[in-house]
């Protein structure tokens, strides 16, 4: 019994020693302020630009889903702690940038501005940490979810009277269904520039992106998330082309 226990105590210690070294890495690289990870087949967003006008939820919500999904973790044995440490190292990173940026947005076209750039980091943040094996898709799943949910902090409360027919988010059409170029025309009457990006372009986002993450874990074969294109509205905003990310 004892040689039994010891080996075991042995295992504890390898993962944990292992998973520690994984979780400094990873911090030191967040540290540094990197958005990839040596290997990562992730594409880089395109440059962004910024709009002038022309002429004529709460950070608490966020927190709470994190918590939830960080205590779940734990329960993983050996190195259920160690996965929940950099699940959290990623969230809280993820949080306090966004709570940087709605602390700098002044109306709802900055907000927007500032959060699009901020979602793209998040997003190329997270792909390369489950590209190189330091969160799962599930884990993945959820901070893509935190990431959305981090935009609607930082532009609800900028939206302007009569233009959050979304209701902040919570009532975005279903992803089959919304379009941002003709179509149903989803951005008009009471959508406004927060809910026209949020919904069109970012909630169908993270939805292609969800689903390609939960392919490859199922496949093992890279699969491909497409981000939609970002327009500008006559207000201002920012403009920032489409483009792809690989999950391998």
């Amino acid at each position: 019994m004892s040689a039994v226990l010891i080996l075991i105590g042995g295992f504890v210690l390898y993962e944990i020693v292992t998973q520690g070294q994984q979780i400094n890495a990873l911090l030191a690289r967040m540290g540094a302020g990197a958005t990839a990870v040596s290997g990562s087949t992730a594409v880089a967003p395109p440059s962004f630009s910024a709009v002038a006008p022309s002429s004529s939820g709460s950070l608490t919500e966020a927190a709470a889903a994190t918590s939830a999904v960080s205590i779940g973790l734990n329960f993983i044995p050996v190195a259920g702690p160690a996965i929940s440490a950099v699940f959290n190292a990623i969230a809280g990173n993820l949080l306090k940038a966004s709570a940087k940026r709605a602390a700098e947005a002044k109306n709802e076209n900055s907000a927007v501005a500032n959060a699009v750039p901020g979602w793209d980091a998040a997003v190329a943040q997270i792909v390369a940490a489950y590209n190189s094996g330091q969160v799962s898709a599930t884990e993945a799943s959820s901070l893509f979810d935190l990431a959305l949910q981090n935009y609607w902090n930082e532009t609800v409360p900028q939206i302007q009277p009569g233009r959050n027919g979304c209701n902040g988010g919570k009532s975005c059409p279903a992803p089959s269904s919304v379009t941002n170029e003709g179509g149903n025309n989803y951005c008009s009457g009471d959508i406004g520039a927060a809910c026209c990006v949020g919904c069109a372009d970012l909630d169908l986002s993270t939805h292609n992106l969800k689903a390609a993450v939960a392919a490859q874990a199922a496949t093992g074969k890279p699969q491909t998330g497409f981000v939609q294109v970002v327009y500008a509205s006559k207000y201002g905003g920012i403009n920032r082309p489409a483009y792809n990310v690989t999950f391998t």
